[in-house]
């Protein structure tokens, strides 16, 4: 329910990438805020895929643009995604949980959604 929402922002584009069979190996969005464009979320398997998605998203957004992303630590993907496109740390986020952290894949995370879409 909430994915379903976040895909159809007003002024978002969505994209996914698949395999050859059709599988979803990643996807994201790109959504305009009061600053630039947000991506958010933006799930991939790997860098490749990763890569591409990204390359796609600032092609939506055109050149001129601030694209902004939450990426989290964990993932070596997002790290590789900073260093290629000489990405700046604008902040810091923690994450945090009360009770057991829910299960989830973090090496397929390259950016979390957040409240800061620009509503």
């Amino acid at each position: 329910m909430f994915l379903d929402k976040w895909l159809k922002i007003p002024e978002s584009r969505t994209l996914a990438a698949l395999n050859k069979d059709g599988e979803v190996l990643g996807y994201g969005s790109v959504n305009k805020t009061s600053e630039g464009y947000k991506i958010a979320p933006f799930i991939a398997d790997n860098h490749i895929v990763a890569d591409s998605l990204y390359k796609g998203f600032c092609h939506i957004v055109g050149k001129q643009k601030h694209v902004f992303i939450d990426m989290p630590n964990v993932n070596p993907n997002s790290k590789k995604l900073v260093e290629q496109f000489k990405m700046e740390k604008m902040f810091d986020t923690m994450r945090m949980y009360k009770g057991t952290p829910p299960h989830t894949n973090e090496k397929k995370i390259i950016a979390t959604t957040s409240l800061e879409i620009g509503y």
